[in-house]
């Protein structure tokens, strides 16, 4: 099996997304991408979406477009320019602040990621190596002792904050100063690319409270460099719970978040037919695939949810030689798509189902489905096939068909397919 979670997406499935444009998004995209070219100055952005909406997607796709050096169409030289002008006017660094949240200080684990994130560039290399000193010295003058011995061994020793090369300039700690030398340091890291920086920070409303607020503090107050652009990818509701988690359920987490954001966007939903005809389209059965489009439909399932939906179809079965056995082919396609579409969207649902409490939910999702499902037993009547999904729905909880029209294999397939589906975690 493969894993098919487009939020932990390789290099080469992003890619594949902005190419075929498999999400419906790249006018988003370019959209984004001529307004972040037009702005001058300091400026804090954010990308608001829910959870599962594919908003790190999105915003490693403008990350895939600002670094790759392979030839991409862009269907129009406008775009083409659009693109090009942006690549030349920034330097792009991801940030995922939830894989840094277990340090104290949101500062130094930023500007440390950012010094790296430069210091891996070869094109700077040279350059890097005549202000190694310089940097050193700024550096030193914001971090603590045990953060100067992390980023050594973090960075192969290219940054020792304990060289004795680096001034002893005592640590600054007032406001004023820790900002003047933050800006400082930017100064020198956007002189070294020549070009402005574009901070992309990610996946903030999951850190713990207290690091999602300093993070946005620090940014807010210390990062004010007209050089710098921040972009921050949030679930603006739940970051507004997170805030109050800290400061109290009676704070007003949206007025405090809005005086974080210059701008915020609004991610459009997937165009979740075509992402799925795009990326799905070379699945051998149409049954199934239609019948999964229509579950994904019924339980509005997002871009995320559809991702776990096919990993664990193919984990699942669905794939195996049925010999025309319509029974084993309505387990896979019917009891065991909706079964795992009702884990992923409501864990106590399926529990019920599963007990053999949700006859009625899931004879109502045949009935509204059941054009398809008399494409899996064609030349019956309605009346038929829905009386045979009852008596299917009566083995649970204990699976035990008794005897019931001779289908005991039926039932034992049907029973390890849920068994399987019982024991994976979603």
């Amino acid at each position: 099996m493969k894993r098919q979670d487009t939020n932990t997406a390789d290099d080469g499935q992003i890619s594949d997304l902005f190419k075929k444009d498999l999400l419906n998004r790249n006018e988003n995209l370019y959209a984004l991408i001529n307004f972040i070219n037009g702005i001058e100055g300091q400026m804090i952005l954010n990308i608001d979406g829910a959870w599962g909406t594919g908003k790190s997607v999105f915003l490693r796709q403008l990350e895939y477009i600002s670094s790759t050096k392979e030839y991409i169409d862009y269907r129009g030289t406008s775009y083409q320019n659009m693109v090009d002008t942006f690549k030349k006017e920034y330097f792009l660094f991801y940030f995922n602040s939830w894989e840094h949240d277990l340090y104290n200080n949101p500062m130094e684990s930023l500007i440390s990621e950012l010094l790296m994130k430069i210091a891996s560039e070869k094109d700077y290399e040279d350059k890097i190596n005549d202000v190694k000193d310089e940097i050193n010295n700024k550096f030193k003058k914001f971090t603590g002792d045990g953060l100067r011995r992390g980023i050594k061994i973090i960075s192969g020793g290219f940054i020792d904050l304990n060289d004795k090369k680096v001034d002893d300039t005592l640590e600054i700690t007032s406001v004023g100063s820790q900002k003047e030398a933050v800006n400082s340091l930017l100064q020198l890291l956007s002189s070294i690319t020549e070009k402005r920086i574009l901070i992309i920070v990610d996946e903030l409303d999951r850190c713990k409270p207290s690091y999602a607020v300093e993070l946005l503090e620090v940014v807010k107050h210390f990062f004010t460099h007209d050089d710098v652009v921040f972009l921050f990818g949030t679930n603006k509701n739940e970051l507004e719970h997170t805030i109050k988690s800290l400061y109290g359920q009676g704070f007003n987490g949206y007025k405090y978040l809005n005086r974080f954001f210059d701008f915020e966007f609004s991610l459009p939903n997937i165009d979740k037919d075509k992402y799925i005809d795009r990326k799905y389209s070379d699945d051998s059965n149409l049954l199934l695939h239609d019948f999964t489009k229509y579950s994904i439909d019924y339980f509005n399932l997002s871009m995320r949810d559809i991702e776990r939906l096919y990993a664990l179809i193919n984990v699942i079965g669905t794939k195996k030689n049925y010999q025309n056995n319509q029974d084993y082919i309505f387990i896979d396609f019917v009891i065991v798509v909706y079964a795992i579409c009702l884990k992923i969207d409501n864990g106590n649902g399926y529990k019920k189902f599963m007990d053999g409490q949700g006859r009625d939910d899931f004879l109502l999702f045949c009935d509204d489905s059941f054009q398809t499902i008399n494409e899996i037993y064609y030349r019956k009547e309605k009346d038929e096939i829905m009386e045979k999904i009852n008596n299917f729905y009566s083995m649970f909880p204990n699976f035990s068909y008794d005897g019931l029209y001779g289908r005991d294999r039926a039932s034992e397939y049907l029973k390890n397919s849920m068994k399987l589906l019982t024991m994976l975690s979603i």
